[in-house]
């Protein structure tokens, strides 16, 4: 079997099940619920598995969560996932002067598409939720290049 396949097979094996994970209540000083005119103090947020199923007050969270596990936050800021709505998820941050055809033309699509998924996940890090990546930036566009020189017999 592939030393690849392996690892991945490993993973699924080894990582714990989210929907089988304790509740956790995440506790911060101020807590921006894009709904409120203000920041909101003393509040949590109830995650149940992969669901956000409570936002209050911190006592009521954990009289609802008795044994859930408290993550404070202290004076960190809690608030909704950002949205980015103009990404270009193949590209690199920089794009100076020749860097965008050096990308397009010198990286394959392939090395574009893991090096997109580091860029999305720098982004999550950061606190994006939600990216709309405009085009592909040039998917495709080396392999074109590359068969219209071969037909040019460039």
């Amino acid at each position: 079997m592939p030393r690849m396949l392996r690892a991945f097979l490993a993973c699924l094996v080894l990582a714990p099940s989210v929907a089988g994970a304790s509740p956790i209540i995440v506790k911060a000083a101020p807590l921006l619920d894009g709904v409120s005119d203000r920041p909101r103090d003393g509040m949590a947020v109830l995650v149940d598995g992969d669901r956000i199923t409570a936002i209050g007050p911190a006592a009521a969270m954990a009289a609802k969560a008795p044994g859930a596990k408290v993550i404070d936050l202290g004076s960190a800021t809690l608030l909704p996932g950002l949205v980015d709505a103009h990404t270009h998820v193949f590209l690199d941050d920089d794009v100076g002067p020749g860097v965008y055809d050096a990308i397009l033309l010198g990286q394959s699509t392939a090395y574009r598409a893991i090096a997109a998924a580091e860029h999305a996940k720098r982004a999550l890090h950061y606190g994006f939720t939600y990216l709309r990546d405009l085009e592909t930036e040039g998917a495709m566009l080396r392999e074109q290049v590359a068969s219209l020189r071969e037909v040019l017999g460039e």
